[in-house]
């Protein structure tokens, strides 16, 4: 959390990443959620959890994709087969904040060996975003890693090209309030990857926009998920003034 946003990852079998638009610039996501009463769903003086996640990914959550069986088949980080989780405070200031998430003993399927993955995840002062830093190694052969942005209400995925960097976003009224949400994977230029969507039934991870890296073992893929909320900022209540943000 900073003073713009906050960001909440599930440590079950979702592992998906969730929004909380924030409307005051304290920071309050140690307190939200503790009375059972209190309900984060809707909008109070600090703001509200955003997002509905469901099976998607979320706000960036993470998956690995490979073929099994002769299907290309996503399996998201976490899951039943999970496995230990080590978690890591690598810095906590005032202009910005680290963390370091690993996964090393993640089990995708019977017929594979454990995956490694290590997630460092900082957020900054001031800005609507965080940045993720992966490294993966023992991964099948062929397989890549996919970023996730969720697409529950249906949104029309838009891709740009612009001023050094490339990205994917939705913006409409797509927000838990119903009001307008833009969401954004940020990624680096001349990164190679591969943009999808997933299926919305019979399968693990649902309702899914992606972006897939190929993955080599101990290289670090890197993204920023960028939001912006319009009863955050003015800016986000129009397309345009979202886009401009991503663009800057």
């Amino acid at each position: 959390e900073n003073d713009k946003v906050g960001f909440r990852i599930y440590f079950d079998i979702r592992n998906a990443k969730d929004i909380w638009g924030k409307i005051t610039s304290d920071l309050v996501l140690d307190k939200v959620g503790i009375d059972p009463n209190d309900n984060y769903h809707v909008e109070a003086p600090w703001g509200m959890d955003i997002l509905k996640v469901g099976n998607s990914l979320g706000a960036g959550g993470l998956a690995i994709k490979f073929n099994h069986q002769k299907r290309d088949t996503i399996v998201r980080l976490g899951g039943e087969g999970m496995g230990e989780v080590v978690y890591e405070k690598i810095a906590d200031g005032p202009v910005r904040s680290i963390i370091r998430l690993q996964y090393p003993s993640w089990t995708i399927g019977r017929d594979y060996p454990p995956v490694s993955l290590v997630e460092e995840i900082s957020i900054w002062g001031g800005q609507y975003y965080y940045q993720s830093q992966i490294t993966i190694n023992h991964a099948p052969k062929g397989a890549s890693l996919v970023v996730g942005l969720v697409n529950l209400k249906g949104k029309e995925l838009n891709q740009r090209k612009d001023k050094g960097a490339r990205y994917i976003y939705t913006f409409s009224r797509q927000s838990e309030n119903n009001d307008n949400l833009g969401l954004a994977i940020l990624l680096p230029k001349g990164e190679c990857y591969f943009v999808g969507t997933t299926a919305n039934a019979n399968t693990d991870v649902q309702n899914t926009h992606y972006v897939a890296f190929p993955i080599k073992s101990n290289e670090t893929k890197a993204f920023r998920f960028l939001v912006g909320w319009e009863k955050s900022s003015i800016e986000f209540a129009k397309e345009k003034g979202f886009k401009d943000y991503v663009s800057d």
